[in-house]
């Protein structure tokens, strides 16, 4: 019996862990957390940023699907910044030809990375002109509002200035003209930024012209490719290069007949 209690005793004394191997072990965890928490970050911002790309290759298609059934046009209203850009476009250019809805914020009018609430233009929106009402969405889509369209937009993306304003023919540069622009008429179509992402910018602009880490910006393209692009490879624009060496891609010089880069 002696015997048999010794063993026990031998082998409690080879299996239990004594305090040094106890924060041996914690130690190794730690360091191994260490490692794999900046890479796991990098990996989550990564796949947000190639859904922010497929986002808008999907719009490019629909934009494209919405020329080849209106004689070759892009979207167009009538009616000028902000509704255009910020409602118009997507409530009655896109929405009839995505398969995403427009409410809630797992679509494609919403960036995984705009952290604005709630999305960029809401919040811009309500910055500017306080909180948007019904009567603010285009006529033929008021009925829509609170169902198949939010009543506060939470869209991330914007259908650049030059798009749909005419440009003058002798200085290249954007004016105030309203143009309803073909397919055809985009002569870089590769080339020329038709849609960007302000979900990842301030709302405030004089934060993002200044801001040394705002390097580049997802775009969308005519030809239905989506892309980062550094502002150090873009063209300058009409207004110039702001302070941080940004450019704001809705004042390209000769407008849609131009490029970027």
């Amino acid at each position: 019996m002696r015997r048999h209690h010794d063993l026990n005793r031998t082998l409690v004394r080879f299996t239990a862990f004594t305090l040094i191997e106890l924060l041996v072990v914690i130690s190794i965890i730690a360091l191994l957390i260490a490692l794999l928490l900046p890479a796991l970050s990098r990996s989550r911002q990564s796949s947000r940023n190639l859904q922010c790309l497929n986002n808008q290759r999907q719009m490019m298609i629909a934009v494209n699907t919405y020329s080849n059934d209106n004689d070759e046009h892009l979207p167009f209203t009538g009616r000028d910044y902000p509704h255009f850009p910020v409602m118009d476009f997507f409530e009655l250019g896109l929405r009839s030809y995505m398969a995403s809805p427009l409410i809630g914020k797992e679509t494609v009018v919403h960036c995984p990375n705009d952290e604005h609430e709630p999305g960029y233009w809401g919040a811009w929106w309500n910055g500017m002109y306080g909180p948007m009402t019904q009567s603010q969405h285009h006529t033929s889509v008021q009925s829509l509002v609170g169902t198949a369209i939010p009543e506060v937009v939470h869209y991330s993306y914007q259908w650049t200035y030059k798009m749909y304003h005419d440009v003058n023919p002798e200085t290249g540069y954007i004016v105030a003209a309203l143009r309803r622009y073909k397919v055809s008429e985009v002569r870089f179509p590769s080339n020329l930024v038709a849609m960007h992402c302000r979900g990842e910018v301030p709302s405030d602009p004089h934060q993002y012209e200044n801001d040394p880490n705002f390097n580049g910006i997802f775009c969308g393209f005519i030809d239905g490719h989506a892309a980062y692009v550094e502002f150090a490879i873009m063209n300058p624009t009409q207004i110039g290069v702001y302070p941080n060496g940004s450019k704001n891609t809705d004042w390209t010089l000769w407008g849609v007949f131009g490029r970027d880069f």
